[in-house]
């Protein structure tokens, strides 16, 4: 077995352990800081706390998957370009079904509605 390679694999599922662990003394801590901050702080050292700590949270993600944060992140022309395809095929996407929408309206025959066809008691007036 390569040793180099299943220290690196331990590392990285060692960070994602780590990661979620972390995350979860975040929430429950979020949730004592709230509670205390109704008692006796002032809610901005809570959200200042808060704030904090969510950057620090975000460092330990991109640590932990940073498969991830290279997604978000267009270092190389050729992710721009992948994102560009990929937005162009979207916005195709949305362009035929509206022509589709479209073509669909122009399709139905539109008949007048006549009062004495309506039983419910509309008058003339109330149609538009």
């Amino acid at each position: 077995m390569n040793k180099k390679l299943y220290k690196a694999a331990y590392d990285r599922v060692l960070q994602k352990r780590y990661f979620y662990r972390h995350l979860i003394i975040f929430v429950v801590g979020n949730f004592m800081l709230f509670f205390l901050s109704l008692q006796s702080w002032t809610p901005a050292i809570f959200y200042l706390l808060t704030l904090i700590w969510i950057r620090v949270i975000a460092l330990h993600f991109a640590n932990a998957y940073p498969e991830i944060v290279d997604d978000f992140g267009f270092n190389t022309e050729a992710a721009e370009e992948k994102a560009i395809e990929r937005e162009m095929k979207f916005l195709k996407k949305q362009k035929k079904a509206k022509v589709k929408e479209q073509a669909k309206a122009k399709n139905l025959p539109l008949q007048p509605i006549l009062v004495k066809d309506n039983p419910s008691g509309y008058n003339e007036s109330d149609l538009v």
